[in-house]
């Protein structure tokens, strides 16, 4: 005390006061003044719970953005009457406990995660650096289209390429406002959410594609997008159709000689030398024995006359070898000769008989053999030679006949080459 009308004094720390009038009591007098005294604190938040809770980072997190969860909030000065704001919007029905370091509110719709925890208390807020509040990522419970064909409550298939076609969302957690989807990279376009719902269905309109399998993922406005959710598939080019180069989402048939094993190829493949596309056009398959083709063809041709194809999917056609034939086209083996006929040349279509004087003992035998002397042969296409008979001979090779003894020789045997002097 100094001066005799002058008091100072020291406020607790932390402690507030609002239209507070000052008592001073003295020589066993009281005094009470007319004016008033207000020193507000200001507020501090140190943990909020209500959510699914974190007690080593005093937050809480996985809040439905549709809001009317009841949070706690723990901290100092939190004095009647309060204000509490979650990013930016306030909570309803703040209440503060247990000498002002307890608050509770119903929270606010909202997304997004760590969103500041504010206090407005006796004219001061707390600071806005207090991120413990997190609201929930969206999910994604069910898709549906008219224009598609549903697997399951998660998977639609054959939808049209060309897009242009509704889709609804269904799940949880979407934001009241704002929200879009993704199908693969692409933004489902003209995003509506549900007036009465908006939390937990959304209509879109899908975009062109052509893909298969692709994610369908649903993005909060300001918030999260969903990790996991449905799969959308596009109408496919079948096998044998590939995807138009003009508007890159209709099916155009395989050029001639060319086929397409995949769904939605962006090009078809030119059959190799052997093969053929088969009707279809969605595989290349080899030429049948007999046949061969060339490269990018969409039949097999036949092998000419005098040639072969043993094997399927041969290139081209091989010629008969000597001793063989092929007298008709198509042929997979050439026809060996016969006993008594001949080929000494490759790629012919027919065999030959042996001439007079000549055999050919066995089938497969580009040549004829000569009748060795003392034997003959006097008809074509024989497989073996005849001995000369008695009074006779076949003096030389190849002979197609015998010549009989003159005068004053003779022969007595079959088979000789000579005559002897009577």
């Amino acid at each position: 005390m100094t001066g005799f009308n002058t008091i100072s004094c020291r406020t607790s720390d932390l402690s507030t006061g609002i239209g507070l009038h000052i008592t001073v009591s003295a020589g066993g007098q009281t005094a009470t003044s007319s004016d008033t005294l207000t020193f507000p604190a200001l507020p501090i938040v140190e943990r909020v719970s209500g959510c699914v809770d974190d007690l080593d980072t005093n937050s809480t997190s996985q809040c439905g953005t549709e809001g009317g969860q009841v949070i706690t909030l723990y901290g100092k000065v939190f004095v009647s009457p309060l204000t509490i704001f979650v990013g930016g919007s306030r909570c309803s029905g703040e209440t503060s406990y247990d000498t002002n370091t307890r608050a509770t509110c119903v929270l606010p719709p909202g997304t997004g995660a760590l969103k500041a925890v504010t206090v407005s208390s006796t004219g001061q807020t707390s600071s806005d650096l207090v991120k413990k509040l997190s609201y929930a990522a969206p999910s994604i419970t069910a898709i549906e289209s008219d224009a598609c064909t549903p697997l399951d409550p998660l998977t639609v298939v054959n939808c049209p390429s060309h897009g242009g076609v509704p889709i609804t969302i269904e799940g949880r957690n979407f934001g009241g406002s704002l929200a879009g989807a993704l199908i693969g990279s692409a933004l489902c376009q003209s995003p509506q959410q549900d007036p009465i719902f908006p939390h937990r269905k959304l209509v879109c309109t899908i975009p062109p594609g052509t893909a298969s399998g692709l994610g369908v993922l649903l993005l909060q406005s300001g918030g999260a997008l969903t990790e996991s959710g449905a799969k959308l598939s596009y109408s496919q080019c079948q096998p044998g159709l590939r995807v138009s180069s003009a508007d890159q989402y209709s099916c155009t048939a395989c050029e001639n000689g060319k086929m397409a094993d995949v769904l939605s190829a962006k090009t078809c493949t030119e059959c190799f030398p052997g093969k053929r596309a088969n009707a279809e056009k969605s595989a290349c398959v080899d030429c049948a024995p007999g046949f061969s083709s060339p490269q990018g063809s969409d039949v097999c041709f036949q092998c000419s006359t005098g040639k072969f194809a043993s094997a399927p999917g041969l290139v081209q056609c091989e010629d008969c070898a000597p001793g063989s034939y092929a007298d008709t086209a198509g042929r997979s083996i050439c026809i060996p000769v016969a006993a008594g006929y001949f080929q000494d040349m490759s790629g012919q279509t027919v065999q030959k008989p042996c001439p007079r004087g000549y055999v050919n003992p066995t089938s497969n035998n580009p040549t004829c053999q000569a009748c060795g002397i003392g034997r003959y042969q006097s008809e074509m296409a024989q497989f073996e030679c005849e001995n000369c008979p008695a009074g006779s001979i076949a003096p030389s090779s190849g002979s197609s006949a015998c010549t009989n003894c003159t005068a004053g020789f003779y022969n007595s045997a079959s088979g000789q080459s000579s005559w002897y002097v009577r």
